[in-house]
């Protein structure tokens, strides 16, 4: 790329020197003389402290646009994340803070830049702020849990990775942080809590009724051993059977409490869809009180169907 371009005619003459941006040609520069002419070495000089002058302005100029394009890409990848981000200067203020912290706190992007950290945080975290800024003054990664104070009142928990910047000297000059939301993470772990709570009243009830059960079972079979005797009058008779089907319903009941707790076995029969859920009718009214108004209007037209029974 060092050649030079001569064209001498009869009437004038130019000298070109190809302009080079990164070892490619992106242009030529001449000189024109309006005379036959042979270029000095000067000219020669001259030519390629311009064309050398061209290329570097034009090496600028690319990497300026690759510059401002990476930063463009760099904003768009901050201001379009999920979690927030913040950015402080040596005396802990805001010095920029990414969309999705300010929707987090509240506050919009203006109202935030140049506010000390402390102004967001709960009083209460103060003092583990302080210990945590002293660390990363010290130039250590931190990762903690942290309560901030929302615009609107509300607190806001959230996970905080930070990280302390310094200059080419060695100075501290601030933190970078990445802000996660944890509020939707710990109402699912309650969830997950409740969850666990309701499997292990599950499990209990499962457990009482199948020795409710078994004392059930006990006092059915005596009761039909009363049966068989002849010397029993009438009225003690209906007692008994009083009895047989007030014993029957606390069954029933047991199975229910067992199929709630699925520790009854399955079994596949031939069922009416309305005595089903008939009787899971009564066991949900029972459950859910009197301030819970349930209705249950049956359709005598459902055919019966087959389906897995849990029998106790």
């Amino acid at each position: 790329m060092n050649r030079f371009v001569i064209c001498p005619s009869e009437k004038h003459t130019f000298v070109g020197k190809i302009i080079c941006r990164q070892q490619e040609p992106v242009g030529i520069i001449c000189i024109f003389f309006d005379r036959q002419y042979q270029p000095s070495e000067a000219d020669r000089r001259l030519l390629s402290i311009l064309a050398s002058a061209l290329g570097a302005e034009e090496n600028r100029k690319r990497t300026d646009d690759e510059l401002r394009a990476m930063d463009g890409r760099y904003r768009q990848i901050i201001q379009t994340a999920n979690e927030g981000i913040w950015v402080t200067d040596e005396a802990d203020q805001l010095t920029f803070v990414n969309r999705r912290l300010a929707d987090l706190l509240g506050y919009s992007e203006e109202e935030l830049l140049k506010q000390p950290v402390q102004k967001f945080i709960e009083p209460a975290d103060l003092a583990d702020h302080e210990f945590k800024l002293q660390l990363g003054k010290r130039g250590q990664f931190c990762q903690f849990e942290r309560r901030l104070r929302r615009k609107d009142g509300p607190e806001l928990l959230v996970w905080v990775s930070g990280s302390p910047l310094f200059d080419e000297t060695g100075h501290y000059r601030g933190s970078f942080a990445m802000l996660t939301d944890l509020t939707e993470r710990r109402q699912l772990e309650s969830q997950l809590r409740q969850a666990q709570k309701l499997d292990s009243v599950g499990q209990l009830a499962g457990g009482v009724a199948h020795d409710f059960n078994n004392i059930l079972a006990a006092i059915m079979m005596h009761l039909s051993l009363l049966h068989q005797n002849p010397n029993l009058d009438q009225e003690t008779t209906d007692a008994l059977k009083e009895l047989e089907s007030e014993a029957k319903r606390a069954a029933n009941l047991t199975r229910q409490l067992l199929m709630f707790s699925r520790r009854s076995v399955m079994q596949m029969r031939i069922m009416d869809v309305n005595e089903v859920v008939r009787n899971l009718f009564k066991m949900l009214c029972r459950l859910l009180g009197e301030h819970i108004l349930i209705e249950f209007k049956e359709d005598r037209d459902l055919p019966p169907v087959e389906g897995r029974y849990r029998d106790a």
